[in-house]
């Protein structure tokens, strides 16, 4: 999947399956949604609670950035399927063998905003957030096949009244690491068939048998 929408989609599954109490629900249960924007009509007390998922800002990560020629098998991971594309026309043949830059390494910073009419679900959701979901240490989702390391940077209060109705917020800002696909042609790479080689002796080492030796 292509750069940002990867990471967008890996980080809504990673929150999705949140469960808060509900007395009235049959199963004693309710689901939390999650979303990409705020409702842009006011929500109805059965949406509450959600979760809205926003991109802050991306920052490109000095750190974990390396410099070199590495090569990239084409049935295995690529950083960019769509940069991919555009690099070789009408895709690389499975199993072949390209030439690149390392992948330039990015940081997505999130900035995940739970609502909640209620303060248990205000805290339950709070638990399972930094217990599971995005914690401050060893948290991770798969991403195209990768795993990348996804980290709770802070978390702030900020309640609301919303119609004179008390709306509990919570903020939590999250760092998910990302890579990008170089500015540069990806090098395809050609097997070698045969090599010709002859001394300034003038012996063809092509013809040497492997019992046989130079000498000098």
């Amino acid at each position: 999947m292509a750069f940002i929408l990867a990471e967008d989609a890996a980080l809504k599954e990673q929150l999705e399956g949140i469960m808060v109490t509900d007395s009235a629900s049959a199963q004693n249960k309710r689901p939390v949604d999650v979303k990409f924007s705020y409702p842009a009509k006011e929500p109805s007390a059965r949406e509450f609670p959600f979760i809205v998922v926003q991109l802050a800002s991306i920052r490109k990560s000095d750190f974990r950035e390396m410099r070199g020629i590495i090569p990239f098998h084409a049935d295995n991971y690529i950083p960019d399927e769509e940069d991919w594309a555009d690099y070789q026309p009408g895709g690389a043949n499975e199993g072949e063998i390209v030439w690149a830059e390392f992948p330039i390494p990015h940081d997505l910073y999130y900035i995940v905003s739970t609502y909640s009419r209620y303060d248990l679900h205000d805290r339950e959701i709070q638990r399972e957030l930094i217990r599971r979901r995005i914690p401050y240490r060893g948290g991770w989702v798969p991403v195209d096949e990768t795993v990348r390391m996804l980290q709770l940077i802070s978390m702030q209060t900020a309640d609301f009244l919303d119609n004179e109705k008390r709306t509990f917020r919570k903020t939590y800002t999250v760092r998910l690491e990302s890579e990008v696909a170089p500015e540069i042609a990806y090098r395809k790479t050609a097997d070698i068939e045969t090599i010709n080689l002859t001394t300034k002796w003038g012996v063809d080492i092509n013809n040497l048998r492997n019992s046989e030796t130079i000498s000098f």
